[in-house]
């Protein structure tokens, strides 16, 4: 990860939860909910399972994972990485605080220290606009994970709809003005994420880095979506 996205995150990590819940409406709680629903589908008639959240940022998408699969009696051992420690500290606590057993490790997303076939489940949530090397990140996902094993992500980028791309527009502005309050430079740049971010050429990468299956899923208001596939 670059050093601009890692003193990114550094400097919202305390407001970070906050702002995510601002920017979406509220929404993102909900998209992570659907995130989780698509692991325990695929998840059916699996009892012993091993996890890793990439890029967990403050562990939102790691915490709700685990009580869903203590709710459904899955085992499974979740372990969450993060590029920064600022933001794995806050995971941490709130995972304690919620009593979830999560293996918070520090660890890069396109350089992952983990073994071949360490993993049944990859999932990430909101993180992937944020990575400097997609390629590198879909071979090491595609690497990392075990045969017959899939994964799940969530993230935004701009809507394929030319309604829902005007209310992006809109969306935009309301983001920034929240920004500017909290961190200016920072926010500017989560706008622009969004904007840049091309979702369809993700899919293309991770075809190519041997995935199968891969497809997307929009979510509510055109912006959140879920990329899904599985190693064969």
């Amino acid at each position: 990860m670059s050093k601009r996205i890692h003193g990114i995150f550094s400097r919202i990590s305390g407001s970070y939860d906050l702002m995510n819940h601002l920017l979406s409406f509220g929404v993102d709680v909900k998209w992570r909910r659907d995130t989780v629903s698509e692991i325990l589908k695929m998840s059916k008639g699996r009892k012993n399972l091993q996890v890793l959240d990439i890029a967990t940022g403050t562990g939102d998408l790691a915490i709700s994972l685990s009580e869903a699969f203590k709710k459904g009696n899955i085992n499974a051992q979740i372990t969450a990485m993060d590029f920064n420690d600022d933001m794995l500290l806050l995971a941490d606590r709130k995972s304690r605080k919620s009593g979830t057993d999560i293996l918070f490790e520090h660890g890069d997303a396109v350089r992952m220290k983990y073994g071949a076939g360490s993993f049944d489940v990859l999932t990430s949530g909101f993180a992937l606009r944020n990575f400097d090397d997609l390629v590198r990140f879909a071979e090491e996902s595609h690497r990392v994970l075990k045969k017959g094993g899939f994964f799940v992500f969530v993230d935004m980028a701009m809507p394929d709809e030319k309604a829902k791309q005007y209310f992006f527009k809109i969306y935009s502005l309301y983001m920034r003005l929240l920004g500017f309050f909290v961190d200016n430079e920072s926010y500017k740049w989560l706008v622009h994420s969004i904007k840049a971010f091309d979702k369809k050429a993700l899919e293309k990468k991770l075809r190519v880095a041997g995935f199968r299956n891969v497809r997307q899923r929009e979510l509510s208001s055109g912006i959140g979506y879920i990329i899904l596939g599985e190693k064969r």
